[in-house]
């Protein structure tokens, strides 16, 4: 067992949850595609808001669990404490169980309280009892991923996020058309059983990997344990306690953003909609024969699309960028308990560089052709795509954002993103009361105020790494290259798109040619640009003989 986990690990287990996330979000990407046409905007605001609860729930009882693990083990490991290593895992996963079993159970009991607490929540009841049982297996999946991660090895993690994702997309798919002739309620609880059998699927699979693989960890007990970072098994809960409570409480408060953000939409935008339509204004609201519908049906319909079309979309890079946190924590601990200066300062300005290679090019496609992509992917439900217009900036600050929490987490300052959260939260409530009830910007103000918020928890996590690491940021390398790229990019697929449109009469034909057209175009631009170099590459898995070439030929940059 090393007692190190080098730079070449950090990029090779980068690259291996990338692909695995990658790979999952495709698939889910995918298998929206039919659920938000059996369901439709409608059916997709009952399946966004019961799935938001799940989340909630969810968080409580595992999403800090991986990191913390990862965090602890990664810790024990560097310093050689090996055998707390194996009781950090133990304690972790009789704690999760607990805690999951009883949110599991109130969740289930509790279904329809919930639902009537949320504004516009009445019909999630079903969905919530559908997703109860989900909360114990995920959490004990979760603690299995962070173990695995301490120990360096991301290819469990990635097998299993896999698998869950592939049999969630079948079984959503296929039991919300069975059940859709029940009604759309039905449909929506028998896409959240998708969920359920998914999780199983996963956890079946990191348990198989973890039997397997058994007998290779356990050998850290024969590696010469010089020292014990933990006494007594006390001492474990204690620290555990102390790092996961507020990473659950910074996560929450942003699961619990959206549920906000969806109450406060149901509570001001029909104000907003019947003045729109004394106005004889209502065409703005972007929601098809708008007219034709009653206002309930019209923020329900606004609903779907922020739930399952802003977020799921927004959250597809960003949720590639969580996987370069999650996986670059235990060397950033490792750094940190080292006192090892010169290697945080290259771990957090390689995957901020990393962010903003995923994130810039995102904001630019989306904001550009947002509302294209609705239509070739939601042929019966198109509505949307101005939300993307107006609100993909905020990938930008949601990726730093996103990245400077798991720095901070990583060097135990937990507590601070925490507050910082907090902060931002409440400017949030504040921006939606004022947004959402002025008619020149209804919907919008979810999106504005999304960015805004994120905006200021980015720049309260970089004064605090600032301040705490004494890091310097590479700015040119992080963000004004890949800003200048993906603005070159854009244009230029912009035109080429309005040049297909001439040419083919087809929106939905012009979207698929321009899609990789613009992925070539950015990579091509990254390589001119040197905004990719060589020292990129050549932490990628599989590309150090071809580097060495190249190494050999004097050949410094791409």
């Amino acid at each position: 067992m090393e007692e190190k986990i080098t730079g070449k690990q950090v990029a090779k287990g980068i690259l291996i949850l990338s692909i695995a996330t990658v790979i999952s979000k495709i698939i889910g990407v995918l298998y929206r595609i039919p659920i938000v046409n059996i369901l439709g905007d409608v059916g997709n605001a009952i399946y966004g808001l019961a799935y938001q609860v799940y989340i909630l729930i969810i968080t409580i009882s595992c999403l800090g669990i991986p990191n913390a693990v990862a965090r602890l083990i990664a810790e024990c490991i560097s310093l050689k404490a090996y055998n707390d290593a194996k009781k950090i895992f133990k304690i972790t996963f009789i704690y999760t169980a607990g805690i999951s079993v009883i949110l599991a159970l109130s969740l289930w009991s509790g279904a329809d309280k919930i639902a009537h607490l949320l504004k516009g929540g009445e019909d999630i009841v079903l969905p919530l009892k559908a997703l109860a049982p989900t909360v114990v297996i995920v959490s004990l999946m979760a603690v299995m991923r962070g173990y695995f991660q301490g120990m360096g090895n991301m290819m469990p993690t990635a097998i299993s996020q896999t698998v869950e994702q592939l049999f969630n997309a079948i079984f959503s798919v296929v039991l919300a058309s069975l059940f859709l002739p029940y009604g759309v309620k039905v449909a929506a609880m028998g896409s959240t059983l998708g969920t359920g059998i998914g999780a199983i699927a996963g956890t079946i699979t990191i348990a198989v990997i973890y039997k397997m693989t058994a007998s290779q960890y356990n050998k850290i007990e024969d590696i010469g344990v010089t020292k014990s970072i933990y006494p007594t098994n006390r001492h474990i809960i204690k620290q555990l306690l102390i790092t996961v409570i507020p990473i659950v409480m910074t996560a929450a408060l942003f699961a619990l953003m959206t549920l906000i953000d969806n109450t406060m939409l149901f509570h001001y935008l029909p104000g907003t909609v019947e003045y729109l339509r004394g106005a004889g204004e209502i065409s703005r609201i972007p929601v098809t024969n708008a007219a034709l519908m009653d206002t309930q049906t019209i923020v329900t319909s606004l609903s779907g699309q922020f739930l399952s079309k802003y977020t799921q979309f927004i959250n597809i890079p960003v949720g590639i960028i969580v996987v370069i946190v999650t996986s670059t924590i235990p060397a950033i601990a490792g750094d940190y308990a080292r006192k090892d200066q010169q290697g945080l300062t290259h771990k957090i300005n390689r995957i901020l560089k990393m962010g903003m290679l995923i994130a810039m090019p995102a904001t630019v496609g989306l904001t550009l052709f947002g509302e294209p992509i609705m239509q070739l992917i939601y042929a019966s439900a198109p509505d949307g795509g101005s939300l993307f217009t107006v609100g993909s900036i905020a990938i930008i600050f949601m990726t730093i954002s996103q990245l400077t929490t798991g720095v901070l987490q990583a060097i135990g300052k937990q507590y601070y993103v925490t507050i910082y959260v907090m902060i931002a939260l409440v400017v949030k409530i504040i921006l939606n009361i004022a947004l959402l009830s002025n008619p020149a910007i209804h919907i919008y103000g979810i999106t504005i105020s999304t960015t805004i918020c994120y905006m200021i928890y980015t720049i309260l996590n970089l004064i605090a790494i600032k301040r705490i690491l004494k890091v310097k940021i590479e700015w040119k390398q992080v963000i004004t290259k890949p800003m200048i790229t993906s603005i070159g990019m854009g244009v230029m697929s912009f035109f080429l798109y309005k040049g297909f449109i001439i040419v083919t009469h087809s929106v939905i034909r012009s979207t698929l040619i321009i899609v990789p057209v613009a992925v070539l175009i950015y990579g091509i631009g990254c390589i001119l640009t040197k905004t990719i170099t060589l020292d990129d590459i050549q932490y990628i898995p599989l590309a150090n003989k071809y580097i060495k070439k190249f190494k050999d030929r004097n050949v410094k940059n791409i």
